[in-house]
């Protein structure tokens, strides 16, 4: 409506214009969606990339393991996780998180990844505030090689 009022009302006729063109494309996008989608009933088109995969490594799978500790005087602790912890395939990757609790620890680290000894599986915290506590979290993604097999 505004843009057959002439550029007396409103922005002006060039943006008007580019406005026009850009809700034009968003018709174009919706109505190709819904007619793969509804009349052709296409399965490839469930979203049609519209809504995006956040799974790790492609493959979803992802075991989580996580608890609090206490730090020792020195600032560091060694966690040693659940007997049901195990390792999944030889090149699983370890993502780890670390939340300081009750007091700011902004040197706390991993000093040693996941290692297997006789007691079973454990890694080392260091960094922290002596006798401070925090929590942990530490999740295996499978190795592609093991998924395949």
């Amino acid at each position: 409506v505004a843009y057959f009022h002439g550029p007396d009302c409103g922005t002006p006729d060039f943006v008007k214009v580019l406005l026009i063109g850009y809700m034009g494309s968003m018709w174009c996008l919706f109505w190709g969606f819904f007619f793969e989608r509804y009349v052709l009933q296409k399965e490839a088109a469930l979203m049609c990339g519209v809504i995006k995969s956040l799974e790790p490594s492609g493959y979803g799978i992802c075991s989580a393991y996580h608890g609090n500790q206490k730090l020792d005087q020195n600032g560091q602790a060694v966690v040693r996780l659940p007997r049901n912890f195990h390792e999944v395939g030889p090149r699983a990757m370890y993502c780890y998180q670390l939340t300081a609790m009750e007091a700011p620890m902004p040197s706390l680290h991993i000093s040693s990844g996941v290692t297997r000894s006789s007691r079973g599986y454990r890694f080392a915290v260091a960094g922290g505030k002596a006798g401070g506590s925090f929590s942990w979290m530490v999740c295996i993604v499978p190795s592609h090689d093991h998924l395949a097999h």
